[in-house]
């Protein structure tokens, strides 16, 4: 019996999650598909770190309107996302990943910070490839060493 155990957990592995305690990277992908079907900027505020939601009450008082920050997210958010590297260091876990913005191959490094049992979004830079991942490897130790673009 124990070895069936062993066998179906080795062919069917699951992660293992307390209540409440969702990964970062299901958090993110559900952020995104919320993003995609948004229709105001409120329905989005409970996936922002605390300063992610700093800046941007910073930005509303302003004078920037919440409709043209939701268009400007929408419009920026990449297609064909895969999370393709991951780092954590305490409480901050970042996202490398690939996807394409505006039909161009694309580069993307995702901040998310724990806050309680939730990983909220804190920061998102995209860009050409080759030039956004360097930008961020200091935080994780160089996890990007050897690496090589989109191969």
């Amino acid at each position: 019996m124990r070895y069936l155990v062993c066998l179906v957990l080795l062919l069917f592995p699951f992660n293992i999650t307390t209540a409440g305690d969702e990964s970062a990277e299901n958090s993110y992908f559900r952020y995104r598909k919320e993003l995609k079907n948004a229709s105001n900027l409120d329905a989005l505020l409970s996936f922002y770190s605390k300063d992610a939601l700093e800046k941007l009450n910073k930005a509303l008082k302003q004078g920037v309107e919440k409709d043209s920050i939701l268009a400007s997210l929408k419009k920026n958010l990449p297609d064909k996302v895969k999370i393709k590297k991951e780092c954590r260091a305490g409480d901050v876990l970042y996202f490398f990943a690939r996807g394409t913005l505006y039909g161009l191959p694309a580069e993307g490094v995702i901040r998310l910070k724990k806050e309680g049992e939730t990983w909220k979004i804190d920061k998102r830079h995209w860009g050409d490839p080759g030039k956004v991942y360097y930008r961020y490897q200091k935080h994780c130790n160089s996890p990007l060493k050897g690496y090589n673009s989109f191969r």
